[in-house]
């Protein structure tokens, strides 16, 4: 093994020792010997690192034999570990399963309704502000000493102990639209708890009645018996922190009674809204946001108010809005720290913000109602008008939102995955951007999914515009997504705090033309379930063999189809087999029981038929799936060293094809990785290391062009000299090869200045030449090379003669006018002169500067240049 393999292995294992104790480990391993007694130092390739399994579990999955059975003697008609069960949302099945189609309620992972919570603690940090009230008191040790020491009584001394400033009441409204939003309030209230910050933390909900009176309870249940006046929630002593958490949507919001209950209480202590939503919507809402400077008016033992002054605009002042004290706050970080230091009193005593504002007339129409006025009829036309509206991350949010089942708990979870960066109001706005409306849950009775689950949010799409986001994103796009969320669901089942219903089914043929369980949102492999529900996965092992067997079979038959439909393309071309072979690998991963290997073949299929779609029709898209395709077969693995080199070379021979697109230095960085990778892991003996030295001697010069580093150009060169060695010096593949090389020895020269690596050069490019067959593309740009190499070690008969050649073999395929051929007789002209033939020189450039000023004219500036090199010689 050599010594770079070595490090590599290491570094693969996590150590990344540095040179010296690479030394001192290879000294102590020759010393020590092995447990043999041996002294030779053999470094075993490191395997893929697998979960540790507890005594007593199954061992591995095997494919079946040709008997039917697996190495360990299963009957292949059973489960195997590496099959994957479909996850389904609760609610949404089409049909009522079948007894042979049952699924099975699962706990799945759920993700944080409010991210960054961590951030949010800090910043309302400045609750925790302590105030001495005098309402309870503890001995004071010390004070009581004294006193007994200075007055002889034995009495003891108390003193105030300072306690918790504010208590919290979050006042949750429980209009229709707030249904979405419960699960964020409930994680806001166990934040602020935990905070440890507030003397109480209670939970009410805000009512508001037909008739617009407006009161709360402590349930979100309007009960007429348990409704009380929103003025209770009043403190006379000032410390009490309302939060009231509203989309402020609903009639009472449009009529300004909530916006006039609050600013009764804000009479009192501080009041503040927290909306869901993002802020360029606030307008169409009951908010009516008035800018301003919010500032604190008093403080005073405990009491805390406040003044605002409003920046008003024109269109503010023609809007006749009457502004409040009650700041209006998304829930972030950056907006909830500069309102807690404001309302301690800590650190700056004024904020920018927007407050409510109140309408000084009753509106004739509520925001939602004008809204509605004006929505687009034609599913594409409400695509693109949410497009127009909405932030960047809400139009992607919504595209990857087509490819899954809209259950609120799913929707979360494809928003944590596949756009961790954005935040709650980028989900509000693709559910009140008009693509969606709310469904009502299935009944549990009418199911065969658990009660608990008719609790759970649904949406659906309005007609037409699924079918208009999943135009926009690619099959592959569709594909990725339920990728990334079966590999984060495997990665956190079992450890996740949040969990949520789901229905765990196989992906069995449709019913009545219908799917069963609707589409899945991700897969669950039985290796999995078995590490977290044991039981489950041993009930799985011998379920619905009829079904199993359909599909192994039907999975067999696809891909022979693509397979061969591949080969009839490499034969013919024609495109038609291509796209056939291809769309049969789509369908192929799409089978439950699908085994590694099977998948692997799949993979494997799939991103060559993409690779040769790009290289043959030069489709981007194409070369983008075919590269994660990649990626995801060296993560499933075929189980051998072999076929992991042959994917890693292929892997980098499309990611270099990518830098070439994009022209984006992240794409070689993988490239070059990819390529040593698929070296390291090729015996040296065998034949396909020639072509994979030389694919990584290409990436490697190709980035001592992009960063100048010189250890990537000695790399390839050594590389390309390593292939030479393996190539037939008579055939065109050396020819090829020893130009590669002559040109990274020509990149060399110049970097060192060093006259024998341009000799080196000069003497590859005349080599190349050569061996370069006449009628070849190549063979006059490598002599035109080779000249001027000669040229600049001052071997001008040499460059003589090579030049002639090159412009007659321009001449000849090109014609005697042509750019080439000029440029290279030029070329020869001055190496005339500088042999010391200055006649011949002078003719050369005269024959030159006659067919310039035929095709260009005589005051073309490349005229006037022949025109004067031709002076100086004369």
């Amino acid at each position: 093994m050599s010594m770079r393999r070595l490090i590599k292995v290491l570094d693969d294992l996590g150590l990344e020792p540095t040179y010296r104790e690479v030394a001192e480990a290879l000294w102590l391993a020759r010393h020590l010997g092995g447990p043999t007694g041996g002294s030779t130092v053999r470094v075993e390739r490191p395997v893929r690192q697998e979960a540790p399994e507890p005594a007593g579990w199954p061992a591995p999955y095997r494919p079946p034999a040709e008997d039917g059975r697996g190495d360990d003697g299963r009957d292949g008609n059973e489960v195997g570990d590496d099959w994957r069960y479909g996850l389904y949302s609760h609610g949404l099945t089409e049909e009522r399963p079948s007894a042979e189609a049952r699924g099975h309620n699962i706990r799945v992972p759920a993700v944080s309704a409010l991210p960054d919570q961590l951030e949010l603690i800090r910043q309302l940090r400045a609750f925790k502000r302590r105030l001495v009230a005098g309402r309870t008191q503890q001995l004071d040790e010390e004070g009581t000493v004294a006193w007994i020491a200075r007055t002889q009584v034995w009495r003891p001394v108390f003193r105030p102990v300072p306690e918790r400033w504010f208590d919290v009441v979050l006042l949750v409204d429980t209009g229709a639209s707030m249904v979405i939003w419960k699960a964020l309030v409930s994680e806001l209230a166990s934040l602020l708890q935990c905070l440890g910050a507030f003397r109480d933390v209670r939970v009410r909900y805000l009512h508001t009645s037909e008739d617009g009176e407006v009161s709360q309870s402590s349930s979100d249940r309007r009960d007429s018996t348990r409704l009380r006046p929103l003025p209770e929630l009043l403190d006379p002593a000032g410390r009490r922190v309302v939060i009231v958490v509203s989309d402020c949507v609903g009639e009472g919001w449009d009529s300004g009674a909530v916006g006039r209950g609050l600013v009764e209480l804000s009479r009192s202590g501080p009041v503040s809204v927290f909306q869901p939503l993002p802020q360029h919507l606030w307008r169409r809402t009951g908010v009516r946001p008035v800018s301003g400077r919010m500032s604190a008016a008093t403080f005073g033992r405990g009491r805390r108010r406040f003044r605002f002054r409003a920046r008003r605009s024109l269109a503010d002042r023609r809007r006749s809005t009457r502004a409040t004290s009650i700041p209006v706050l998304q829930l972030g970080p950056e907006w909830l720290g500069p309102w807690a230091r404001l309302v301690a009193g800590r650190g700056s005593a004024a904020m920018d913000c927007a407050v409510l504002g109140l309408p000084a007339t009753r509106p004739s129409a509520s925001p939602a109602q004008r809204q509605r006025r004006y929505l687009p009829a034609s599913p594409l036309e409400r695509v693109w008008s949410f497009r127009a509206a909405a932030s960047p991350e809400a139009f992607q949010l919504a595209t990857y939102l087509s490819a899954v089942p809209l259950d609120l708990s799913v929707i979360r979870l494809v928003q944590r995955v596949m756009l961790p960066e954005s935040r709650p109001f980028h989900l509000s706005e693709v559910l009140t951007g008009g693509l969606v409306t709310l469904s009502s849950a299935m009944p549990a009775e009418e199911s065969d999914v658990p009660a608990g689950a008719a609790t759970e949010v649904h949406y659906q799409f309005l007609p037409g515009v699924r079918e208009v986001l999943l135009s926009m994103l690619s099959r592959s796009g569709q594909q990725a997504v339920l990728e990334a969320l079966s590999h984060f669901l495997e990665d956190h089942f079992g450890i996740s705090p949040r969990e949520f219903s789901a229905t765990l089914a196989m992906p069995g043929r449709p019913q009545n033309g219908r799917r069963v369980f609707g589409s899945p949102f991700a897969y669950v492999s039985v290796s999995v379930l078995r590490r977290v529900h044991g039981q489950l996965a041993t009930s799985l092992r011998g379920e619905n063999p009829s079904t199993l067997r359909h599909d192994r079979d039907h999975h067999r038959a696809l891909l022979e189809q693509a397979e061969d439909a591949l080969a009839s393309f490499r034969r013919s071309g024609t495109s038609d087999e291509l796209d056939k072979a291809i769309s049969a690998f789509r369908d192929s991963l799409q089978f439950f029981a699908l085994d590694r290997n099977g998948r692997f073949r799949s993979l494997v299929g799939l991103a060559g038929g993409l690779l040769l779609r790009y290289q043959r029709f030069g489709r981007a898209g194409s070369l983008d799936e075919s590269i994660r395709f990649y990626q995801e077969a060296l993560r499933v693995g075929g189980g051998r060293e072999q076929d992991e080199a042959k994917l890693l070379h292929r892997l980098s021979t499309a990611l270099f094809a990518r830098y070439t697109l994009s022209q984006i230095p992240d794409y070689l960085d993988d490239a070059a990785r990819a390529g040593r990778s698929a070296l390291d892991a090729t015996p040296e003996d065998d034949p396909r290391a020639r072509v994979y030295r030389e694919s990584l001697a290409d990436v490697l010069h190709r980035r001592f062009l992009l960063i100048g580093e010189l250890g990537e150009l000695t790399e390839a060169a050594t590389l390309y000299r390593e292939v030479l060695e393996d190539l037939d010096p008579e055939g065109q593949a050396h020819a090829d090869v020893l130009a590669k090389l002559a040109g990274v020895l020509g990149d060399q020269a110049e970097s060192t200045g060093l006259e024998t690596d341009l000799a080196d050069s000069y003497d590859a490019w005349r080599r190349a030449a050569r061996a370069t067959r006449p009628g070849e593309q190549e063979y006059p740009k490598r002599l035109f090379t080779a000249g001027r190499s000669a040229m600049r070690l001052r071997y001008f008969e040499s460059a003589v003669d090579l030049l002639s050649d090159a412009a007659a073999a321009f001449d000849q395929s090109l014609g005697p006018e042509a750019e080439e051929t000029l440029r290279c007789r030029i070329y020869r002209a001055r190496s005339l002169y500088q042999s010391g033939d200055r006649l011949a020189a002078v003719g050369e450039l005269t024959e030159v500067l006659e067919i310039r000023v035929r095709l260009l004219g005589p005051n073309h500036p490349e005229t006037e240049e022949i025109r004067r090199e031709l002076a100086e010689l004369v």
